[in-house]
């Protein structure tokens, strides 16, 4: 296997890739983590939760990480992208619309989108695991 840095604009594409990412924040005084779906919109990646969800009760302004990533073990390849953004209520989900992002249902099954979210991308970065090739 070979590990290689990727460019944020990669980094980018494979996050349209996936549907589930982690949202990683400070909650009190300790780091959480939690799984949502997601969609991408520009630069941001924008999630709708409960509003019981503990990401709904951050400040907006904070920072948080977003994290996303997928391997295959059979051919031992994959890819992991690592992000750092400003967290912020997003546009009404009217707005959202009419800019053509449909917000996906809360990762957690039977939560319904109370809020809608967004994680602004500020630091990206990421890598590829690539297979190698027998003989190489």
């Amino acid at each position: 296997m070979g590990r290689r840095d990727i460019s944020r604009r990669e980094c980018l594409h494979l996050l349209t890739q996936a549907q589930v990412g982690r949202v990683v924040f400070v909650r009190g005084s300790l780091p959480e983590v939690l799984p949502v779906c997601y969609v991408v919109a520009g630069e941001t990646v924008v999630f709708g939760v409960d509003s019981a969800s503990p990401v709904a009760q951050q400040v907006e302004g904070s920072i948080v990480a977003f994290q996303v990533d997928s391997f295959d073990s059979e051919r031992e390849c994959g890819w992991h992208v690592r992000a750092v953004g400003t967290f912020r209520p997003a546009f009404a989900p009217d707005e959202l619309a009419v800019a053509g992002v449909v917000v996906p249902r809360p990762w957690a099954i039977g939560e319904d989108v109370e809020r809608v979210l967004q994680v602004d991308l500020e630091v990206v970065g990421g890598y590829v695991i690539e297979a190698t090739t027998e003989g190489s």
